[in-house]
């Protein structure tokens, strides 16, 4: 498959989101509640006795309970798991909740956003908490997937050759090339807990997956109809990348969507590119290389669907955070080594004391602590800020 540079106009595809995931703190009415999570746990032991989920309509919604309850780690663990077309919501009766105790979860994943779609997901959430006796207090985005479906557009034959032939621009640090046998399926750039960016051959995987309601959806709603070839590019935000922008609600990154994706798709400057010719990496001059006519149109046909941004994205002024909280650790576990040391510690110097000593005493050298400024600072994406270059920050 071969198309010239003026003949990229006529690809067609279609924009979407392919992942919704959020955690919120729900007030629960415990006169309302009570009632439905007792219901809720019954149902669960039956669950459980017959070793496959069990159905319970709530409201107007038939939900499906899990055997057993969701999360852990960092997303505080729910005793109850919800399944309604394929959308998983986690839940928990205790009140308190906090951002690091939540006790509600949603999760949209690649299926039920394509066939419910994120926005009728988020609707029967809301639906749901407010059935079983509860109120969404806060809620907090926690990944985003963006795509852009391309049908007739051939992975192994011409987006692998611009991939294999170094035709590419990113911020990104890691890659990932994917194969299956002797043919290239995917390839895949940064890391997923933060932002990754992915191209791969879509048809391939939705023939392998064997759902036929997954690939009924993705010739209704994507294709128009079976390709002969079909290649997707998408988007995997995490909540580190959205927080440093100050994206933090799942309805508040919604409305600046089209102003995420200009961030996410800049020229130069975004995440990642395809390029006409390859980059002169050496001399530190791959920004110069012009971004190749179909990397412009997967962008184009990404903003007719998503928008074009008004505002453009800034990250936070992060000398503006309040540090009361960390100064607070700082000063716990500093007066936690001066007691196990047996030195006295009372003032801001007896701090600095303290600290010397420790570092001395441990051997820490300058070295160290240069490598962990680095780490945090490219994590938090104020390196590329700080030093200016654009090409070895991590996206």
């Amino acid at each position: 498959m071969e198309i010239k540079d003026n003949e990229w106009t006529a690809l067609k595809g279609k924009a979407a989101i392919d992942w919704f995931e959020l955690a919120a703190c729900i007030q629960w009415d415990e006169s309302k509640a009570g009632p439905w999570f007792k219901r809720l746990l019954e149902v669960r032991e039956v669950a459980q006795e017959h070793r496959r989920p069990a159905t319970l309509t709530i409201g107007t919604d038939m939900v499906a309970v899990a055997t057993g309850g969701i999360g852990g780690g960092r997303d505080a663990y729910k005793e109850i798991q919800l399944t309604w077309n394929d959308v998983r919501v986690g839940l928990s009766e205790r009140n308190g909740a906090t951002r690091q105790f939540s006790n509600g979860s949603l999760q949209v994943s690649g299926s039920p956003c394509l066939v419910t779609g994120a926005g009728v997901a988020w609707d029967f959430f809301v639906r749901l908490v407010r059935t079983l006796g509860g109120k969404i207090s806060d809620e907090w985005l926690r990944r985003l997937d963006v795509c852009v479906d391309l049908p007739e557009l051939s992975f192994p034959d011409v987006v692998y050759p611009l991939l294999r032939d170094g035709h590419v621009n990113t911020r990104c640090r890691s890659t990932k090339l994917s194969l299956e046998g002797d043919n290239s399926t995917g390839y895949s750039v940064g890391k997923s807990n933060r932002l990754r960016v992915s191209i791969y051959d879509k048809l391939f995987e939705a023939l392998h997956k064997q759902d036929p309601v997954y690939l009924s959806a993705m010739m209704q709603r994507r294709w128009g109809g079976l390709p002969s070839c079909a290649t997707r590019v998408e988007w995997q935000m995490g909540r580190p990348y959205l927080k440093q922008f100050g994206l933090d609600t799942a309805q508040e990154t919604m409305k600046r969507m089209p102003d995420l994706f200009d961030k996410l798709t800049a020229d130069p400057g975004g995440a990642f590119r395809l390029t006409a010719t390859k980059p002169d990496k050496e001399n530190k001059h791959q920004s110069r290389a012009a971004t190749h006519p179909l990397w412009e149109r997967v962008i184009e046909i990404g903003r007719t669907k998503i928008g074009r941004g008004n505002e453009p994205l800034k990250r936070l002024d992060r000398t503006k955070i309040d540090e009361t909280r960390a100064i607070a650790q700082i000063i716990g576990y500093v007066t936690s080594i001066a007691d196990r040391r047996q030195t006295f510690c009372e003032t801001k110097g007896d701090i600095l004391r303290v600290v010397s000593e420790t570092m001395e005493h441990h051997r820490i050298e300058d070295s160290a602590i240069l490598d962990s400024f680095m780490k945090k600072a490219k994590a938090s994406g104020t390196w590329q800020d700080m030093f200016g270059f654009p090409g070895k920050g991590a996206a």
